[in-house]
């Protein structure tokens, strides 16, 4: 890449020479102005180092001539000049983003930032290319100096002198038009900043676009306002490149933060939604076999067989049934993980729905001497999808059951609490110790045991009844000690609270 060196200092110009054919650029020197007018009009340059204080020329009135020679290219075509003078000042930069200088360099820096600047403007970073910020200014230098400083980032911009405009291409919903930042001053003609922000926030509902306000008055009840107003940061005139690029760069880092999450999000639930369906595919084909083998038992076992082998065809069915029940729950999991977001919410009268479950409990209740009772109002409304919602009370009442020995009592009660519906099932059974209570939603759970009657148990199905609470909008949690019996309690929003 060629370099035009321009500086009146022969030490000053060796050196800079020699930094940047270390760093392997071809460097032109030039003393003064007028050489370096000469050179620049017989061949094309990457980029211009410029002394501001040269003998025939100061730096400012030779960077104008050099612009006035590019008349015509684009902002992005404009050849880069890093000013270097010997006692920076922000008037001092100030000019110099105005008469269309890139950067800014003290010479007691050159030698930590020259090639780090040098090396920024050339090579720009990448990361950023394709983002577009939105500068709202009526002021053309303050715009252009905008635009210059984010260039070097790799930064894309569209100007608006006009904030009415600026509202209109946003309002426009134009898909091409993809706007990553907003920068806009405070006072303007037709419509100040905070009321164009207002606008942008509200009206269009851009809620989370980064609002970079610029302001002239430092006081905490003006910056307060800015931020009452939907600004995300504010800058202070006057204010240098640097902190201008850090503010920017900072809102646009956390966009791509939040980008590549929302991508790493996407690309993990379609695995699982992958890794769900195989489950449920190779659960399913299980049954057939399963299901075939646990015929044939039954039929061997309707003959009159030899005791040793009647316990051997009692065995297998055994385990068939236990094969049957763990793909029977794989199934429901999967289909619950993929059917997340397709739940139908309708309003359902809990004690209703419990009366009728209850209904096909009654048997196993007799059987066991187990008294099952419901305690609740008359009716309790809540907003939950109906399947989901039988399958939640259906494996607590059924786990009451199970675990409960003869003679003992299962207890549902159901009452509104606050802003919330809360239902329990209360047993009087066999309880969880302590050391298995962290893990009793976990699938397949080291706790999971015989129900009383020697009922199969896999450890799925509370974990299966937590996802459903949770894709409900409840939570669940348990009570429970040894020997005592257990309570699982269930909250779910209220009716009239899920709709505000």
């Amino acid at each position: 890449m060629q370099v035009l060196v321009v500086e009146d200092s022969g030490s000053a110009r060796k050196m800079i020479r020699h930094m940047l054919e270390e760093a392997s650029y071809h460097v032109t020197e030039a003393a003064d102005a007028t050489s370096a007018l000469e050179s620049f009009q017989k061949q094309s340059f990457d980029l211009i180092t410029l002394d501001l204080t040269l003998p025939d020329m100061d730096g400012f009135e030779l960077c104008r001539r050099f612009r006035e020679i590019e008349a015509g290219k684009s902002l992005r075509n404009l050849t880069p000049i890093i000013f270097i003078t010997g006692n920076e000042s922000v008037e001092q930069r100030l000019r110099g983003f105005e008469v269309g200088g890139s950067d800014f360099l003290t010479k007691a820096s050159l030698t930590e930032q020259l090639l780090v600047r040098v090396q920024r403007i050339l090579h720009k970073d990448r990361r950023f290319a394709g983002k577009t910020v939105m500068v709202v200014d009526d002021s053309s230098s303050a715009r252009k100096f905008i635009q210059l400083c984010l260039q070097d980032c790799g930064v894309d911009t569209l100007l608006y002198s006009c904030p009415v405009q600026a509202l209109q291409a946003l309002g426009q919903n134009d898909c091409d038009l993809k706007i990553d930042l907003l920068i806009t001053d405070i006072h303007m003609p037709g419509m100040n900043g905070d009321v164009l922000t207002k606008k942008v926030r509200h009206a269009l509902n851009y809620q989370d676009l980064p609002v970079i306000m610029i302001t002239a008055i430092h006081k905490p009840e003006r910056v307060l306002e800015l931020f009452q107003a939907g600004a995300t940061d504010y800058l202070v005139k006057p204010f240098i490149k640097e902190e201008l690029i850090a503010r920017v760069l900072v809102h646009l880092e956390n966009d791509l933060v939040k980008r590549n999450l929302r991508e790493e999000r996407t690309k993990l639930e379609n695995a699982l939604q992958e890794n769900q369906k195989f489950l449920a595919a190779c659960s399913h084909d299980l049954r057939s076999p399963l299901m075939g083998i646990a015929a044939l038992c039954e039929l061997n076992l309707e003959d009159n067989l030899p005791k040793d082998l009647e316990e051997v065809f009692l065995a297998i069915e055994s385990s068939v049934t236990h094969l049957l029940a763990i793909s029977e729950d794989i199934v429901q999991l999967a289909i619950q993980n993929l059917d997340h977001g397709r739940l139908k919410f309708e309003k359902i009268d809990l004690v209703q729905l419990l009366r009728e479950l209850l209904t096909l409990y009654e048997t196993i209740a007799v059987r066991k001497h187990i008294k099952l009772t419901l305690e609740a109002p008359e009716p309790c409304y809540i907003q939950a999808d109906h399947a989901a919602l039988v399958r939640i009370c259906n494996n607590l009442i059924s786990n009451a059951l199970k675990f409960t020995e003869k003679n003992g009592t299962v207890t549902i009660n159901l009452q509104s609490v606050k802003t919330k519906v809360q239902l329990s099932v209360k047993d009087s059974g066999v309880g969880i110790s302590a050391d298995h209570l962290r893990d009793i939603f976990r699938p397949l759970h080291s706790a999971s045991r015989q129900g009383t009657s020697g009922e199969a148990s896999i450890g799925l199905g509370l974990s299966i009844v937590k996802q459903l609470v949770e894709n409900l909008f409840g939570r669940i949690h348990v009570e429970s000690a040894p020997g005592v019996g257990s309570c699982f309690i269930v909250e779910f929003p209220r009716t009239e609270e899920l709709a505000a």
